[in-house]
């Protein structure tokens, strides 16, 4: 995997680890290189996860059904639950 993409999930991570470690929350960090739900969906199958946590850009129905949304694609597909946190949300209640 190339620098930029680790450098670009370590940046992802970072405001993420302090709200998990506070709830006390047992997380494993995967970053991978390719089309976000199909990796998403086998790091799932390959840890034998029970749970998928996600963040949302919040950008709508009418973009995500012009542009896709992986979060619908992990959604539809995945085979264990799916929680979807709108972060844009989070951030602004929590500046």
């Amino acid at each position: 995997m190339d620098q930029w993409a680790r450098e670009a999930a370590e940046e992802a991570f970072i405001p993420m680890r302090p709200i998990l470690r506070a709830a006390q929350c047992t997380v494993t960090e995967h970053c991978r290189v390719g089309e976000a739900a199909p990796q998403i969906l086998e790091v799932v199958r390959a840890c034998n996860a029970d749970l998928i946590v996600m963040g949302t850009h919040g950008r709508g129905a009418f973009l995500a059904a012009i542009m896709g949304s992986v979060a619908a694609r992990v959604l539809s597909t995945a085979p264990v639950p799916v929680l979807l946190v709108a972060w844009h949300l989070y951030q602004d209640q929590h500046a």
